[in-house]
């Protein structure tokens, strides 16, 4: 049995390399949901949401930067309560 760190091509994939490729895989899907659903979510997003104390908009020069930074550790903050949540039931 190999030790973490290591990984011999000759016994197939390694523990870190099929967390890997699962990271990987589970980022592509969940980008191809989000993009799926954007259209839709800028239609039915309640107008708070995305105009918190402390997101950072900039107008200037025929140019608009907004970066949603307030909002950006909400959904932070919720998704990993509820990823911790979920983790805790399934134990």
């Amino acid at each position: 049995m190999p030790r973490w760190g290591t990984c011999r091509r000759w016994q197939g994939l390694c523990m870190a390399e099929g967390l890997g490729l699962l990271l990987f895989l589970a980022g592509v899907v969940g980008t191809a949901f989000a993009g799926s659903l954007w259209p839709a979510a800028r239609q039915h997003v309640p107008e708070p949401l995305g105009r918190l104390p402390g997101d950072v908009v900039y107008s200037g020069g025929g140019v608009t930067l907004y970066f949603p930074l307030m909002t950006s550790i909400l959904f932070a903050v919720v998704g990993s309560a509820a990823v911790w949540s979920a983790l805790r039931l399934v134990r």
